[in-house]
């Protein structure tokens, strides 16, 4: 199973259409999304909305505006994610809704 940091990197190299040379890496963790990705405000929408499908996670937007460097994203997503691990089911009246039901 890939890290949430192999992830992440293969996530932003799709959505920002970069592709490695031979024994390359398209995107580093110390890569800043404007300075050296030229991830414009548009781009950087469109990597939230990839990371909330691809990690079944919400990220708000103070979180969003926060991201300039994808260590930046590795660290808001995997602290999202051990938040969303944490939290278990969610009981409604007599109900409980599991993990999988749950709609963010």
């Amino acid at each position: 199973m890939r890290t949430i940091e192999e992830r992440v990197l293969a996530i932003i190299a799709k959505e920002l259409g970069l592709v490695a040379m031979e024994d390359e890496v398209a995107v580093i963790s110390s890569d800043s999304l404007a300075d050296d990705l030229f991830c414009n405000s548009f781009d950087k929408i469109e990597l939230v909305l990839a990371f909330e499908e691809a990690f079944s996670i919400h990220i708000p937007d103070a979180d969003a505006e926060r991201i300039h460097t994808v260590r930046g994203a590795i660290n808001c997503i995997s602290r999202l994610a051990a938040d969303r691990m944490q939290m278990g089911p969610v009981k409604i009246g007599n109900c409980a809704i599991s993990e999988s039901q749950r709609i963010m």
